[in-house]
């Protein structure tokens, strides 16, 4: 095996290797196939910086999260999005992972990353949903409960089971 990191191809998250350098900058060292399929990684990104790929914002955000890493050593996993090789902006949740020798020092920093695009439209589409059943029945009720004509509610078997206060009014039975 040329490359210790290719057992990570088989997998369908998205691996980038990141080498901790002596100054604490990061360059990319290994990307696995489905990153280089999905994502902002060229042919040339091996020994590239953040700084190379991405706006100053976001390579500032990523080596404050991968500096935590190597602070903790521990993993640290963080919400974000990401360009994709079709230029759509996903969702990716991001696992970052210390490699950590004997010694007690940070030598590489894996990524996995895990386009979560789908669950965040389906999680958007259900906060409409549910907002538009609340106020769905917050206009029932309105129209319920403070309408002057008596409004029945009867069940399939032809049973009055509810009913508002205009009924009691009109009828002059409670319900």
């Amino acid at each position: 095996m040329n490359n210790p990191w290719q057992f990570f191809n088989s997998m369908e998250d998205m691996i980038f290797i990141v080498k901790v350098k002596e100054d604490d900058s990061f360059v990319y060292e290994f990307a696995n196939q489905a990153a280089i399929k999905e994502s902002f990684v060229t042919e040339d990104f091996h020994g590239k910086t953040f700084d190379d790929f991405f706006p100053p914002e976001k390579a500032q955000f990523l080596l404050e999260q991968y500096r935590k890493v190597i602070a903790v050593k521990e993993p640290v996993t963080y919400n974000d999005t990401f360009l994709s090789a079709t230029g759509f902006h996903q969702y990716a949740r991001t696992r970052l992972s210390p490699i950590v020798d004997d010694a007690g020092q940070c030598n590489y920093v894996v990524a996995q990353v895990k386009n979560i695009t789908k669950e965040k439209i389906a999680e958007v589409k259900m906060k409409e949903y549910s907002e538009r059943l609340i106020a769905n029945e917050q206009k029932y009720e309105l129209l319920f409960s403070y309408n002057f004509d008596a409004i029945f509610i009867i069940n399939l078997d032809g049973y009055i089971i509810d009913g508002n206060e205009a009924v009691e009014k009109v009828t002059g039975y409670p319900l």
